[in-house]
């Protein structure tokens, strides 16, 4: 490529945000660019003349990968719209829910009586769509595990 060569390319899409399985075939390998490729997360680094059979097995790996990649990005857009619809109060109580508060403590951190935090609760759950308070518990914190694992995976890219 005479402009940039494909590292740089790679590189540049993972600044843009565009996560991408990739595999690198080149002539010209040397033990550094390979090292960088796999660091920066391609799944396989190729020297010509490659194996096709190795090829095809990478280009499969690359697609599940994708698709694995594609369904948590969907399922945590799913649960920030879901959690983008509680108000900062709903945010407040959620919290202390998740700190394992009890209605009772809720109640005088927030300056409410224990009737106002079960309505609030309540509410939470209707906007949300759960049924119980350990379905509540478990999508708070799987979008919190979500988060933290697009956190890390952003920084991570970033490096």
């Amino acid at each position: 490529m005479p402009m940039q060569d494909g590292l740089e390319l790679y590189e540049q899409l993972l600044q843009e945000g565009k996560r991408l399985p990739v595999i690198f075939i080149t002539a010209h390998a040397d033990i550094g660019t390979a090292v960088t490729a796999m660091k920066t997360g391609a799944i396989e680094f190729l020297e010509k003349p490659f194996d096709r059979q190795t090829l095809l097995e990478r280009v499969e790996q690359g697609l599940a990968l994708d698709g694995q990649w594609r369904r948590r990005e969907q399922e945590f857009s799913t649960l920030q719209q879901r959690l983008g619809r509680l108000t900062e109060r709903d945010r407040e109580t959620l919290e202390l829910l998740l700190a394992g508060e009890s209605n009772k403590t809720m109640a005088a951190r927030l300056m409410l009586s224990e009737r106002a935090v079960e309505m609030r609760r309540a509410s939470i759950m209707r906007k949300l769509g759960v049924k119980s308070v350990a379905e509540l518990l478990d999508l708070a914190v799987t979008h919190r595990v979500l988060s933290d694992l697009r956190r890390a995976a952003q920084e991570h890219e970033l490096l």
